[in-house]
């Protein structure tokens, strides 16, 4: 489950990058950010979740 994290984060970092050299995509590139880290979350929560059940 820490690759889904690391490739989420990766994922993060470059929509980042390219929101800051590609000004006029701003609020495209900052709508798809907000949607990729909502999706990361869920993704993790949702990964920690289904380990926590299988723990017990």
């Amino acid at each position: 489950m820490k690759k889904v994290k690391w490739i989420s984060f990766i994922l993060l970092l470059i929509s980042s990058g390219v929101f800051f050299i590609n000004h006029q995509y701003a609020i495209l590139l900052a709508a798809w950010t907000v949607y990729g880290m909502a999706l990361s979350i869920l993704v993790y929560f949702f990964s920690y979740g289904m380990s926590d059940s299988n723990k017990e």
